[in-house]
C-alpha cells in the first residue's frame, strides 16, 4: 500500500506539471479553482451572490461537498435562489467523489427550513412519486427488495407509483412477468451454459404465449460469454 501511495503521488505531480506546461485544466481543476475564487475572494463572491434569480441543480444526488459549497456561494444567503432536483436511489457517482449523504443533508435542511417558515414563501420539499417508465409489477418487486419499512435494503426508500396510463407491452398470456433461476455447482462454463439454456427456454415460452421476439432483450455484465447465450437462443428457435 505504501508503494502504491508513493507511486500515485509521483504520477499526480507529473500530471500537474504537464497541465501547467500546456495551460490545461481538467474537471477537478475547474471545480477547485471556482471554489477557491469564491471562498478566498470576497469581491468575487459578492459579484455572483445576487446575480442569478434562480439556480437549478439537476442530479443533485451526484454532488460532493465542494460542489454544494460553490452552489451556496452562487445562491446567496439561505439558498433562496436555489432549486435542486435529485433522487438518492439513482446515486451512481460515488467513485468520482459524489456523496449521497450530501443530498440527504440538503433534504433534511429543506424540511427543517420549511417547518420554521410555515405559512411563508420559504423552502419546500416536493416528492415526485409517479413513475412513467415502469409498470406496477416492476415497481412492487423493487419495493419488496429495497423498502426499509418492510425490511428492505435501502434506508429512506421512496416507493413509486406507476402512471395509470402506462399499460406496458407485455403480451404473453398465462405466464408470469418474473422468473428467477438459481444455478450452482459445476465449472463457470457449465453454469453459463445452464443459465443460457434456461433463458433461451424462457424466451421460447414467451414467444409461444404471444410476446413478440423484438420485445425481448438480454442484459449481460460483460461480453466474454455472450456467444454461449446467442447459441442457446438460436437453438431454442
Amino acid at each position: 500500500v505504501d508503494e502504491l501511495r508513493a507511486l500515485s503521488l509521483v504520477v499526480e505531480r507529473r500530471f500537474r506539471k504537464l497541465k501547467r506546461e500546456k495551460g490545461l485544466l481538467d474537471n477537478g481543476d475547474l471545480l477547485r479553482c471556482t471554489y477557491e475564487a469564491l471562498s478566498k475572494h470576497p469581491e468575487i463572491r459578492a459579484a455572483y451572490a445576487g446575480r442569478f434569480k434562480m439556480v437549478m441543480i439537476d442530479e443533485f444526488q451526484d454532488t460532493d461537498q465542494m460542489q454544494v459549497d460553490i452552489i451556496n456561494y452562487l445562491t446567496g444567503e439561505g439558498g433562496r435562489a436555489l432549486c435542486t432536483v435529485g433522487d438518492a436511489q439513482q446515486s451512481i457517482y460515488r467513485f468520482r467523489g459524489a456523496e449521497v449523504e450530501v443530498f440527504r443533508q440538503q433534504e433534511r435542511s429543506i424540511v427543517a427550513q420549511s417547518k420554521a417558515e410555515a405559512g411563508a414563501a420559504g423552502a419546500k420539499r416536493i416528492e415526485l412519486v409517479r413513475n412513467f417508465r415502469s409498470h406496477s409489477e416492476v415497481l412492487r418487486y423493487v419495493a419488496q427488495i429495497f423498502n426499509d419499512k418492510n425490511g428492505g435494503l435501502m434506508h429512506g426508500f421512496l416507493d413509486l407509483e406507476a402512471d395509470a396510463g402506462h399499460t406496458g407491452a407485455y403480451a404473453a398470456k398465462n405466464i408470469s412477468r418474473s422468473q428467477a433461476f438459481l444455478v450452482v455447482g459445476g465449472s463457470v462454463e457449465d453454469r453459463t451454459r445452464a443459465k443460457a439454456e434456461a433463458i433461451a427456454k424462457r424466451f421460447a415460452a414467451l414467444a409461444q404465449a404471444g410476446q413478440p421476439a423484438g420485445d425481448m432483450v438480454l442484459l449481460l455484465g460483460g461480453m466474454t460469454r455472450a456467444g454461449v447465450y446467442a447459441d442457446a437462443i438460436r437453438a431454442a428457435g
